[in-house]
Order: C-alpha cells, then structure tokens, then sequence
C-alpha cells in the first residue's frame, strides 16, 4: 500500500461545489469515476471510524499542487493536521490546478 500525506483543504467544497461539474457531491463524484457503488470506509488510514457516514473530503498532497477528492469520516474532514491516505483512493479533482487563480 502507498500511503500518502494529505491535509484539508477547507471551505474548498463549500466555494467549489460538485453541482459546479454536475455532481450531487463529491462522495458521488468519486464513486463514478472509481465506478463504485459503495465505499464504506474512511480514507484516513488510522481512522478508528471505518463503517459510517462519508462525506467527498477536498484534499491536496503534501509537496503536490494538485487537488484531489477522497471519501472521508465527518471528524477526518475536519481534521486540521496532515494525515495518511492510500494514493489510490485519491481522484483528481475535474478541475485542473491553476496556481494563478
């Protein structure tokens, strides 16, 4: 497993919703493109939270300008520390990165 540090991005969804690209949320649009049904576990490797109510958390990687979505637990979505992610369960966000704006 490849694990990644990532931190919050906050209020990113808030002011970038996922209706924006044409998506109910950011947990459906990671779904659809992972073509998922279900994900029942948090992103957050050490999450003691595994099973409950995921949300598209807004995430960039450490050392990496480049946006990506992941599904996590309402606590690891407010966490305010880098935390560890596998790589795989990171999209890129439908936006491309533009350091300027």
């Amino acid at each position: 497993m490849d694990a990644v540090l990532v931190r919050n991005i906050k209020g990113a969804s808030r002011n970038d919703p996922a209706s924006n690209y044409g998506y109910q949320s950011w947990l459906a649009y990671w779904k659809k493109i992972r073509a998922v049904t279900t994900f029942l576990q948090c992103s957050n490797i050490d999450c003691p939270k595994k099973s409950i109510k995921l949300y598209g958390g807004y995430v960039q990687q450490l050392g990496i300008l480049r946006i990506y979505i992941t599904p996590l637990c309402a606590d690891c979505s407010d966490k305010k520390d880098p935390f560890s992610v596998k790589f795989s369960d990171l999209i890129n966000h439908p936006k491309p990165f533009n350091p300027d704006e």
